[in-house]
């Protein structure tokens, strides 16, 4: 058995080649919206272990600047993570991050390809390696 993911910023006609991979009997098609502020905040609360009043300028910057893009919400808090603005703190036991920064500094790419890449010339330099291999 095989898994395999395609995503779509938009409808597709007959002609698209993926229309001809989801129209098969054992292809599941999935919709997904994008989130609001209230629902990314949210998620943010849940991830950092924090109450939603803690995250919510947190949450609105991360949804202004990913549109509420599931997707891309992870890959930016990845890349949060990786810059060291958003970081584990075992002074306090829980994540912190800076808000100006994030508000200032970052910039989320229209095109998702490359934020993944971004984060992965972030990885160490033997992870790359690895990854070129596999």
């Amino acid at each position: 058995p095989h898994f395999f993911i395609a995503t779509l910023r938009g409808p597709v006609d007959d002609s698209h080649p993926i229309h001809k991979l989801v129209s098969q009997p054992f292809a599941y098609q999935i919709s997904l919206r994008l989130l609001d502020s209230a629902a990314t905040t949210k998620i943010l609360s849940k991830v950092l272990g924090k109450d939603s009043e803690d995250v919510q300028t947190l949450g609105q910057i991360v949804y202004a600047k990913t549109g509420g893009n599931a997707f891309v919400i992870g890959e930016f808090l990845r890349s949060l993570k990786n810059q060291q603005l958003l970081w584990y703190s075992l002074q306090t036991f829980s994540w912190t991050w800076d808000t100006e920064k994030i508000s200032s500094q970052t910039d989320v790419s229209e095109d998702i390809a490359e934020l993944i890449l971004k984060n992965l010339e972030d990885l160490d330099l033997y992870v790359r390696i690895v990854l070129m291999r596999a």
